[in-house]
């Protein structure tokens, strides 16, 4: 919490930070309750760490959170959820995969944690969901974090290796301690094309050899699942099958031994939201 925050403040509760969207991610910056200077390093950054004019020195409290905040800059979170909050309460079937998420937070300790697979079909919230762990991990526990769109970053390393640095897109992606893969197994009605696949498998293997945790949302069901075996699509007539006919038998192995799969259940959230489609 920031020195000078007021406890109480309904932007940032005391943490001293305010989650806002700048185009296309949100950015965390000092909320407005934060005085300024410092009320305990009076600006230095350094307050006493013990009695008497000559007790050693340490970093002053402000200083963690904004650290904090230039790790939840680098998170790169879809500015479209800077409403999405862990502590809020669930909508309609999306009770379990919350109840997975805040297992999650609370019991992050900086050490090998399970990560997080949450299926369903769209609009049930899976996205919004994930936002919001992130958000409480980074400015909370102060966990380092990336959210990554799967065609996004497909199309990314297809333009790094253009100009010839792909390691540097995907370094950051194996470091983090949380990397949230947003729409995985998304790609043609068909499945992932070979370097889809190959992609998805290098950064999986990384993070599964280095223990660090991975966060995703899918529209595609495990096989075990009552609906993992998906109806035909209505353009194509194809089946697309099941999560692990998506991702591959050696990404999925390495997801189920290391992450809890939770469906999210539940009515379209967006279709909810617009009152047109309510008459």
């Amino acid at each position: 919490m920031h020195p000078s925050a007021k406890p109480k403040c309904p932007r940032c509760a005391g943490l001293g930070l305010d989650v806002i969207a700048v185009g296309p991610v949100l950015r965390a910056v000092p909320c407005v309750c934060v005085a300024d200077p410092c009320v305990a390093c009076r600006g230095s950054g350094f307050v006493a760490a013990g009695e008497g004019p000559l007790a050693p020195r340490k970093r002053c409290a402000c200083q963690l959170v904004l650290a904090r905040g230039r790790m939840f800059d680098t998170a790169t979170l879809p500015g479209r959820y800077v409403k999405a909050r862990l502590k809020d309460a669930p909508r309609d079937g999306g009770i379990e995969a919350h109840r997975a998420a805040l297992r999650m937070f609370r019991e992050w300790n900086n050490e090998p944690s399970r990560g997080l697979v949450l299926y369903g079909d769209v609009g049930r919230g899976k996205t919004h969901l994930v936002v919001a762990l992130l958000r409480a991990l980074v400015l909370t526990h102060g966990v380092s974090a990336r959210f990554v769109e799967f065609t996004h970053l497909v199309a990314d390393l297809k333009a790094g290796i253009e100009r010839g640095n792909m390691n540097d897109i995907l370094d950051p992606l194996g470091s983090v301690d949380v990397l949230a893969i947003d729409e995985l197994g998304k790609g043609r009605t068909t499945g992932m094309t070979e370097f889809e696949g190959t992609i998805l498998d290098e950064i999986v293997s990384r993070r599964y050899n280095a223990m660090k945790a991975i966060v995703a949302t899918s529209n595609y069901a495990p096989p075990n699942d009552d609906k993992g075996e998906s109806e035909a699509d209505s353009r194509t007539g194809v089946r697309v099958g099941s999560l692990v006919d998506r991702v591959g038998e050696r990404v999925y192995s390495r997801l189920v031994q290391t992450c809890d799969f939770v469906r999210v259940a539940g009515a379209d959230q967006r279709q909810l939201l617009n009152p047109t489609l309510m008459r």
